[in-house]
């Protein structure tokens, strides 16, 4: 059962005063269930658990060291809140959705845990409210969650009746913290040592199951190898009738010499193959038969011994205390070739360059956001997934190309003068239209900027454009690059 409520109340009593104003070191995933926040403050470092698998869901003080550090590719927008000073804890009343409130580098995030439901989930919130990152998309009736879209916070349920707490009270101690990290070890631990116990049991039985088949179809073939003596007896009586069977006949009516009696026996025929071919097809099969009998005998006797060892294994994996007792009979029984390595994983693919990753972010003389995007792929979504429908959005004119540059602007607002000038010596700089003494920018709001059906990265339709003209003012570019270099990076 994950914590409820009232239990993560009690933890966060405890972690406040210990949290706030320390500054995050690191946060590392502990695979896809768990992830580690570890937070320098003047007493030390201090580092927070929190779970996210449905029936282990929680949120505590750490004092157990990590066993691995298996970040999912996935969640690398965790390193974005490293170096952030925690500034805020936030629970809303009766729920169990946490939120720790950080002041980072370039401006306000927000890290929320949503610790219900069968599938909880981590989201990191820029100040503009948009997520930059998430540990799984979501997509339900009441709201969707995905990188670079609004974030959209659950709606806060309280609870009619919470239960009781099964932990201490909060203290000055972490009692709460300490007793939930002990019952959740415990709980993590038995949880491991069952999926351990259930997953090897699982090879076993299937690997039971399969040479239990084999037996059966060894010993198929065992009696069929019986059966040697009357194919060579048949394919005699074929021979010495060959000359009262007509061609392509699909049965042969022959005397059977063997019988003192002398009876007559129909054998069935391949109508398409000649006498002689199918004769020899029959002493053919004989011999093989013969041949294969004393390796079908060795074949059975090995995979009897190996159901026997497999059995043997079944019993020695139910007195199995430990997911390391389990693990080296495992090893065990792959040494001995009982049962199969895991499959190796697959080599890691390359991944694609998150678009968001290099587009050049300026700051306007009037202190808005400019962003700039670098190539085609990032004009489409600075423009279609980054920029809002108010934004200010620009690009050089007279059909030069080049960067998408977009004004974040607040809700309602317009861009002031300085900042539409600076946006569009900035779009100038970043086109084909670099170093002319003047040149020719259009722009419009966000909202009036589509994208045509089919039509290639970059390219998009603008409706109700105005145009300004732009001289060369080297002194408000050194402005922009130069006092955003350092921050930023990449300025082009």
């Amino acid at each position: 059962m994950s914590l409820t409520a009232r239990e993560i109340e009690a933890a966060l009593a405890e972690l406040r005063p210990a949290l706030l104003g320390t500054t995050i070191q690191e946060i590392v995933g502990i695979g896809d269930g768990e992830l580690r926040i570890t937070a320098a403050s003047a007493a030390g470092p201090i580092s927070v658990c929190v779970g996210l698998r449905g029936e282990l869901a929680r949120i505590h003080r750490s004092t157990l060291a990590a066993k691995s550090n298996d970040t999912p590719p996935e969640w690398r927008a965790l390193a974005g809140a490293a170096g952030a000073t925690i500034v805020g804890i936030d629970q809303p009343p009766g729920d169990r959705c946490v939120t720790l409130r950080l002041a980072g580098k370039r401006g306000p995030l927000s890290l929320r845990f949503e610790l219900f439901s069968s599938r909880p989930l981590w989201v990191l919130v820029d100040g503009d409210g948009r997520i930059v990152g998430i540990s799984r998309p979501l997509r339900s009736k009441t709201r969707t969650l995905a990188v670079g879209g609004e974030d959209a916070p659950p709606r806060a349920i309280a609870a009619a009746s919470p239960p009781p707490s099964r932990f201490p009270a909060a203290g000055p101690h972490f009692e709460a913290n300490d007793s939930i990290e002990r019952h959740y070890s415990a709980a993590a631990r038995d949880l491991g040592l069952a999926e351990a116990r259930g997953d090897l049991e699982g090879v076993l039985r299937r690997r039971l199951h399969a040479r239990a088949a084999r037996i059966t179809g060894l010993l198929a073939r065992l009696e069929e190898a019986k059966n040697t003596a009357q194919l060579r007896r048949t394919a005699d009586l074929l021979s010495a009738s060959r000359g009262r069977i007509a061609r392509g006949a699909s049965e042969a009516v022959v005397t059977d010499y063997f019988d003192p009696a002398l009876p007559e026996l129909k054998i069935p025929l391949d109508p398409a193959l000649d006498l002689q071919t199918q004769i020899e097809r029959l002493h053919a099969r004989a011999r093989r038969l013969d041949a294969g009998a004393a390796k079908t005998n060795e074949e059975i006797v090995r995979a009897r011994r190996e159901s026997l060892e497999l059995e043997r294994a079944l019993s020695q994996l139910s007195e199995c205390q430990d997911s390391d007792s389990i693990a080296a009979l495992r090893r065990a029984l792959e040494g001995r070739r009982l049962i199969e390595p895991p499959p190796r994983p697959p080599a890691p693919r390359r991944e694609a360059k998150d678009p968001a990753d290099g587009i050049r972010r300026f700051r306007s003389a009037d202190g808005l956001e400019i962003a700039v995007g670098k190539n085609e792929r990032q004009n489409d979504f600075l423009t279609f997934r980054v920029a809002r429908g108010n934004d200010l959005w620009l690009h050089a004119g007279s059909g030069a190309g080049g960067s998408h540059v977009v004004v974040r602007l607040p809700k309602d607002a317009s861009a002031p003068l300085e900042t539409l000038l600076d946006a569009a010596a900035l779009a100038v700089h970043f086109s084909k239209l670099r170093g002319a003494g003047r040149a020719e920018v259009l722009y419009t709001q966000r909202k009036h900027v589509s994208k045509p059906r089919g039509a290639p990265p970059g390219q998009v339709a603008v409706t109700g454009e105005k145009r300004l003209l732009v001289d060369l003012d080297r002194a408000r570019l050194d402005r922009l690059l130069g006092g955003n270099r350092p921050e930023l990076g990449e300025s082009g």
